[in-house]
């Protein structure tokens, strides 16, 4: 299932995109043992994939 947001959000939804994944990664680094090295230094995936409620990374 995807997510699609009105046309006029994608714009602050793609801008919003990195600040929050640099905030997931501040995340993983407390709640896991892996580092900020270990994961991508920008997010890997476009704003449609990060939406779509049915991807899963690594999956298909």
């Amino acid at each position: 299932m995807r997510v699609f947001p009105p046309i006029k959000l994608k714009p602050e939804l793609l801008a919003a995109l990195p600040e929050a994944y640099q905030d997931g990664i501040l995340l993983v680094v407390k709640e896991t043992p892996l580092s900020e090295e270990d994961l991508p230094a920008e997010c890997p995936y476009p704003l449609e994939q990060v939406l779509d409620l049915g991807f899963y990374p690594g999956s298909g």
